[in-house]
């Protein structure tokens, strides 16, 4: 499976994963204040972007995380400072429990490990028909609005209805249904990675789990942005970018110490 990857800047490898719907562009905020210091890495996941679809009937969190290590490893990356957004958390979970050894931090910013029990009632029944009456950007700006209702979250809303102009329904639909039926609590019972859970405090709909997810994997570290909802990396990308490139350096200070003692 080939990738759509872009590169910026050089050094340690930092990969960037979009959420659902999105692309390789979600992560705009972040490329300018990280290619400085790093290797930045954003691509587009399958089925999104300018990556586009496969001949894979369903896709899984398992495919995805399979996806990210061969991309890695035909860059002849052996490990790297993985960051997730929304759905993108599914993702980097798979991949840093499959994977661990290639993961050197795992943060998830707007993370959650399942989507409620009520959009999936609501939109697993009605997948198949709703990607063959409507265009996937208006699935998304129906379903962004739902989950980020406020004024404050239209730039994260309108982000994501971009981007979602790139599917096609055919990958949109395995996309909905990759969504809905994933669930990964046992993965992050699972997690022995160093990882960081950057989150608002109003995200409702997934502060919760987060909260949860906390507690499940060993030696996170929970970071709540006052007042911010569910895109962090958007709505609040100057606060989130500060906290985030402490969480790399102090990393990689801490291992620098370790290497010279």
């Amino acid at each position: 499976m080939h990738h759509y990857v872009r590169e910026h800047g050089t050094g340690i490898p930092v990969v960037f994963i979009h959420g659902f719907a999105g692309n390789s562009r979600t992560w705009l905020p972040q490329v300018r204040m990280f290619q400085k210091k790093f290797r930045v890495l954003l691509y587009d996941l399958r089925g999104h972007g300018k990556t586009g679809g496969s001949k894979v009937a369903s896709y899984d969190a398992e495919l995805y995380a399979d996806d990210l290590a061969a991309m890695l490893k035909a860059k002849g990356i052996t490990s790297a400072h993985i960051c997730s957004l929304s759905m993108g958390a599914l993702v980097a979970q798979a991949f840093a429990s499959k994977y661990p050894e290639m993961v050197r931090t795992l943060t998830l910013a707007g993370g959650f490990y399942r989507l409620p029990w009520y959009f999936r009632a609501v939109v697993s029944p009605l997948n198949r028909t709703l990607t063959r009456i409507l265009p996937p950007s208006m699935i998304v700006r129906i379903g962004s609005k739902v989950l980020m209702p406020r004024r404050r979250e239209q730039v994260g809303r309108q982000a994501f209805i971009k981007a979602s102009q790139d599917l096609c329904p055919r990958e949109f639909e395995k996309i909905i249904s990759f969504l809905t039926s994933a669930n990964g609590s046992g993965l992050c019972r699972k997690l022995k990675v160093p990882t960081h859970l950057i989150s608002g405090d109003a995200d409702y709909w997934f502060v919760g789990q987060v909260k949860k997810m906390k507690d499940w994997i060993h030696g996170a570290k929970l970071h709540l942005l006052k007042g911010c909802a569910h895109v962090v990396t958007i709505e609040r990308f100057a606060e989130f970018n500060a906290l985030y490139l402490e969480i790399l350096e102090r990393f990689e200070q801490q291992q620098l110490k370790l290497a010279n003692s």
